[in-house]
This record gives structure tokens, C-alpha cells and sequence, in this order.
């Protein structure tokens, strides 16, 4: 998106076991620290399908390099930390518990 003023971008879909959101913020009102809300989700005790045929997963966040060599340190609560290096338009998206290891694009 290309404007001439400040626009800061929220979309968001919702359904009965999972939601989607994102804010997209103009490059210059970027910041350096930033939280994300998630939940916890364990695959033996917690339903797979509800009655609809919806489908419940782990909690998943994704991340997009607006710049080249754009290094981000992820923390995440009970795992050691890592940093991973992003270009600009590279995304990034991590799933838990799952999968051992992130999916990186």
C-alpha cells in the first residue's frame, strides 16, 4: 500500500475455533520490541475438530523484512532464544507445539 498520509492497516477474520489478525504500520513508525498474544494448545487433550469440521491448531505468528539484513531475536516463553536474519520481503512464520523447528520462506 502506497499512501501519501499515515495509514496504519488491521484485517482480522474470525470463526468459531480459530482467528486471524494482522496490523500492517507505516515503515517509519516501526519499532523494535514487539509482543505476541498466543495460547496454549496440546494435540492430545485439546480437540482437533469441533462439530462443524473446523479445524483447532497451535498458535502460529508470522513476521515479513522490510529492510535487507533486518536481524530479529525471537524469545519465546520456555525455549532459548534465536535470532534469524530477513531480507527484505522475506516472511517468516512460527507454529507450536508441533513442529520442532520454524518454517522459514
Amino acid at each position: 500500500m502506497i499512501s501519501t498520509d499515515d495509514v496504519t492497516v488491521q484485517a482480522a477474520s474470525i470463526n468459531d475455533l480459530t482467528s486471524e489478525a494482522f496490523l500492517a504500520y507505516p515503515t517509519h513508525a516501526l519499532g523494535t520490541e514487539y509482543y505476541i498474544m498466543s495460547y496454549q494448545f496440546d494435540p492430545a487433550t485439546d480437540p482437533k475438530v469441533d462439530g462443524k469440521g473446523h479445524f483447532q491448531g497451535p498458535s502460529v505468528f508470522g513476521l515479513v523484512g522490510f529492510y535487507f539484513d533486518t536481524i530479529v531475536e525471537i524469545t519465546i516463553k520456555g525455549q532459548p532464544s534465536f535470532e534469524i536474519i530477513l531480507d527484505q520481503f522475506m516472511t517468516y512464520q512460527v507454529s507450536a507445539p508441533r513442529q520442532a523447528k520454524p518454517n522459514h520462506h
